[in-house]
């Protein structure tokens, strides 16, 4: 295959989107979200991590003497940032060995200084939200649930929607996410959450919203990066001359200004941020509301679910069968009827470095690298697994039949 393959691509419905910003179209992507899950609030926002940081602010300030939060230590390091951001203390737990949550482990960590256990979904590996929710409210913790990677679907265990277990939620629209628009949404299930959800939106409403145009241009611009050429552009641009053309054109305010990882862990072993990390982090924290051209965007991608999730569990299926019979390589469930982002695989022994960049261009890449803060601690070796050995495969409108094929023998060649 000539070029990159990204490893991520949304479905953006450009020309129907543009179309309804010319009439003026009322409907908001906060509306079509309630509609959707049936939550009793939700508002949305330019940066996922400082929306949901302003969540945790709000529910803090509510529970006086409860600031920790409990946390799978294989997960995204933006759920940290955002419980620094708030002021509280990650306080982590080992996965189980099939890359879902553990409830018993969230529920032993529980103390009395608990605010809130977070149930993640990692890559859209299924947890026992609705265990984790019944073990919040028996200890009178705050559930939030991350549905970033299964919204629109819904669970195996009891076919719920996604989004609906948590006392409260979040949704990541950073790009290569289900809505790509930038930014992200925080919404309540429960009826004291409306005034939570109300007291965010107002810190949220005070900077202007971007103009329809220029968001439209940014939505064009992600399409156009995140093709093949696009994106083989990117890389080959990055690769001879440093320059990162994602965090300067990035939809996510927190992306442009971007060190690392920001985190790392202090001499106690406490993950911070680096020094000077919060303080940059903070100086950027102005958000502003999402504009028409984002709103409608999302209202289309939650009209056309059933396209969506189609199109991509059909892909899904297509790299089940092709790597059914290579014993070193597992290819982890979805829901039946959940939505597929990424599809996570685990390669049972050591990927040279060599054989990284093969699959790299074809997209295929490692779930989250092992230089996270959180990995290597001998508490949670299921985690370290996780953080050793598991990629994921792209799961897009450009992974035709002949590139599943030409993933799935390369797959097999480092599994050999």
């Amino acid at each position: 295959m000539w070029g990159f393959l990204p490893p991520a691509v949304s479905d953006v419905f450009l020309p129907a989107v543009a179309l309804r910003v010319l009439r003026r179209d009322p409907r908001t992507l906060d509306d079509a979200i309630c509609a959707f899950l049936g939550c009793r609030a939700a508002t949305t926002g330019s940066s996922w991590v400082f929306v949901l940081g302003l969540l945790l602010e709000e529910l803090a300030a509510r529970h006086p003497g409860r600031r920790e939060i409990v946390l799978p230590s294989y997960s995204c390091n933006e759920f940290t940032k955002a419980a620094l951001l708030a002021g509280l203390e990650p306080r982590y737990v080992d996965v189980r060995s099939d890359l879902a949550a553990d409830p018993e482990a969230i529920a032993r960590a529980f103390t009395a200084r608990t605010l809130a256990a977070f149930a993640i979904n990692n890559v859209g590996r299924e947890s026992e939200n609705g265990r984790i929710r019944d073990l919040c409210d028996a200890r009178g913790v705050l559930c939030i649930e991350d549905a970033t990677y299964t919204f629109l679907g819904r669970s195996d265990h009891d076919g719920r929607r996604f989004g609906s277990y948590g006392h409260y939620a979040v949704l990541n629209f950073s790009e290569g996410k289900i809505v790509p628009v930038g930014g992200g949404a925080v919404l309540a299930n429960l009826a004291d959450g409306v005034a939570v959800i109300a007291a965010v939106r107002a810190r949220v409403a005070h900077a202007p919203a971007t103009p329809a145009w220029r968001e439209l241009l940014s939505l064009a611009i992600y399409r156009a990066g995140s093709s093949r050429v696009g994106y083989t552009a990117y890389r080959w641009l990055r690769e001879l001359t440093g320059t990162d053309l994602k965090k300067r054109l990035s939809m996510e305010p927190t992306r442009a200004e971007e060190v690392g990882h920001d985190l790392e862990r202090d001499a106690r072993g406490r993950v911070v941020f680096r020094p000077g990390r919060e303080q940059a982090l903070k100086a950027q924290s102005a958000l502003r509301p999402l504009g028409r051209a984002k709103h409608l965007c999302g209202v289309l991608i939650i009209e056309n679910e059933a396209r969506v999730r189609t199109s991509r569990a059909r892909r899904y299926d297509a790299f089940r069968r092709a790597l059914t019979s290579t014993t070193t390589l597992q290819l982890l469930p979805y829901p039946v009827d959940g939505t597929c982002i990424k599809a996570p695989v685990i390669v049972d022994r050591d990927v040279s470095a060599t054989e990284q960049r093969a699959l790299d261009r074809l997209g295929v890449i490692r779930g989250y690298s092992s230089d996270y803060p959180t990995y290597g601690d001998p508490a949670f070796p299921r985690s370290n697994r996780f953080f050793d050995r598991l990629f994921t495969l792209p799961l897009h409108r450009y992974v035709d039949d002949r590139t599943i094929d030409e993933i799935a023998r390369t797959l097999r060649g480092a599994a050999s």
